[in-house]
């Protein structure tokens, strides 16, 4: 915060530099700005809630998969990640073949 106050009030260009340097490097050590600006933006767009139980929502995981075969229909590789990464953060495995897409919860599977 202190980084982000002294850069808004730089006196030179050599300065602002020099600061903006600082908050960017600070920002990495903490694990932060890591993605491309472009790919945390198309990950943000039309990302869906996690279920708010422990317990897997089997519709809420078909609704996924379906808008995910539609991307992939649509040739729309982005989103179809995005909706693969959704999953995955929940804990489900997507796996697909010839004969479709079908997800599994850790050690179960689940058709």
């Amino acid at each position: 915060h202190q980084l982000a106050s002294e850069l808004e009030r730089a006196p030179s260009d050599n300065v602002r530099m020099n600061l903006k340097a600082r908050l960017l490097n600070s920002a990495r050590l903490l694990g932060l700005l890591q993605a491309d600006a472009a790919r945390a933006v198309a990950d943000l767009q039309g990302y869906q809630a996690l279920p708010t139980s422990d317990v897997i929502d089997a519709a809420w995981v078909e609704q996924l998969i379906e808008q995910r075969t539609q991307a992939r229909a649509r040739k729309d590789f982005a989103r179809a990640d995005v909706l693969k990464r959704q999953l995955e953060d929940a804990g489900i495995t997507v796996q697909d073949s010839t004969e479709g897409t079908t997800w599994r919860v850790g050690m179960e599977a689940v058709l």
